[in-house]
């Protein structure tokens, strides 16, 4: 059996091979559809999360270090799954500041990150290369790897979000934070997220 329910652009499945009663389908549904509500939520924290951090003043009049340095206070203040903060000069895709101090000079484009643009109430697929800033006052991508590590990386403008800006935040978050969440109403299911547009499975239990 395959349960399928829709949220923000994702799509959350159990599959079990053994014949299973209406109140298991039931149980299975209940909970998926439990998960897909605080996956959405999830994402808009996230959202709001880096959203905010965008638009502080440090962010577009301050250096290297004192970006770094407020960077890597946002970090003690968010939850273990947050990987790191980029500030990104995003045309080129060169991380200028970084809590993480490997990723500095090294370029987000290389991710072949695949960016979700909102668009009159749809979710539109674009690779990280073909936008710029004024296209993404925020974002999240798929599921892309750091060092054999999934992860999942939500992106804003800095400042102003109407493109006055040629640098975004990153924030990067192990997928298997969230994965670890999720639930499991009967031994023997497992659960999923993937993309809807193109099956890629972004994070799983």
């Amino acid at each position: 059996v395959i349960l399928l329910t829709a949220a923000a652009g994702f799509f959350f499945y159990s599959d079990i091979s053994a014949q299973i009663t209406e109140d298991t389908q039931d149980n299975l549904q209940t909970t998926a559809e439990d998960e897909a509500a605080e996956l959405s939520q999830w994402v808009d924290t996230h959202e709001q999360m880096t959203r905010m951090v965008s638009s502080y003043g440090v962010m577009t009049d301050g250096d290297a270090s004192e970006i770094e340095t407020e960077l890597s206070n946002e970090l003690d203040q968010l939850p273990e799954s947050t990987a790191a903060l980029h500030d990104i000069e995003y045309d080129s895709g060169n991380i200028e500041a970084s809590t993480d101090e490997e990723a500095v000079e090294t370029n987000i484009h290389n991710l072949d990150l695949e960016l979700h643009l909102r668009e009159d109430g749809d979710i539109v697929e674009v690779d990280s290369t073909e936008v710029s800033t004024e296209d993404i006052p925020f974002t999240y991508t798929d599921t892309y790897d750091r060092n054999g590590e999934p992860r999942i990386a939500f992106l804003s403008s800095v400042g102003e979000s109407d493109g006055s800006s040629d640098y975004a935040l990153m924030v990067s978050v192990e997928a298997a934070g969230v994965a670890d969440e999720f639930h499991d109403p009967i031994e023997g299911c497992y659960t999923q997220v993937f993309d809807l547009h193109d099956g890629v499975v972004m994070f799983a239990e």
